[in-house]
């Protein structure tokens, strides 16, 4: 918990123009130009995709990574959307909402299906760069709540048997809190639409696994996204 902290004061000072980059921002838009996204450009909504490549080898070893869609397991991606406000003309304060879904590998032919679903919820500061060369990198960093939910039905057969006795369903919940810091860039697609790519590392420790929690499930995401300036 104090290392989160930490982290998220670190980023804020980072992130935040003191009063002397803040009175140089307001200068550049009292001359008239225009800045990387337009001087009335405040509010955005954002959506998109997410692939996540576990940090602990357990969780690669024991799930596969699935579409949050049960329809539509072969997909082994994540889901998120979101909003965002422009503090500055260079720094966003974003809200993501997700969802994964991970799948319990088969375990010496066991025939069971364990589903751990997570449901993030990140508050982010998003600081863009823009070159005269059209480049546009970004360093985000924040925080993130998360709620999990694992479910798992078990036959129940006889020694010799194979005829169903009975069904037994366990259902758990896991909360916990991380940090996440990311980079990547904005494309533009046309004057309100970008093109958001970037990396994201995740920190998210979801109880002690001696005590029955999962620890660690964060790790490296690749995401993808559309942001909608309006």
């Amino acid at each position: 918990m104090r290392c989160i902290i930490l982290v998220l004061v670190a980023a804020c000072t980072l992130l935040f123009p003191g009063p002397s980059g803040l009175a140089q921002r307001l200068d550049g838009a009292h001359s008239g130009k225009e800045d990387f996204l337009g001087p009335s450009r405040t509010w955005g909504a954002h959506g998109g995709i997410s692939y996540l490549i576990h940090q602990k080898s357990f969780l690669r070893r024991n799930y596969d990574n699935a579409f949050p869609i049960s329809a539509l397991d072969f997909l082994p991606l994540g889901l998120e959307v979101g909003a965002l406000y422009r503090l500055t003309s260079s720094i966003d304060l974003m809200m993501d909402v997700g969802a994964r879904k991970h799948i319990l590998k088969a375990n010496e032919g066991l025939e069971s299906e364990g589903v751990l679903r997570v449901f993030p919820a990140a508050l982010v500061f998003r600081q863009v760069w823009r070159f005269p060369g059209g480049e546009n990198p970004y360093l985000a960093f924040g925080g993130a709540f998360y709620w999990s939910r694992f479910a798992s039905t078990l036959i129940i057969t006889g020694e010799l048997d194979p005829t169903a006795l009975g069904e037994y369903r366990l259902v758990k919940n896991y909360f916990g809190m991380g940090a996440i810091g990311e980079a990547g860039i904005l494309e533009r697609l046309s004057p309100k639409l970008y093109l958001d790519l970037g990396i994201r590392y995740d920190f998210t420790r979801l109880g002690n696994p001696k005590d029955g929690g999962l620890g660690n499930i964060g790790g490296v995401q690749f995401k993808s996204k559309i942001v909608h300036y309006f």
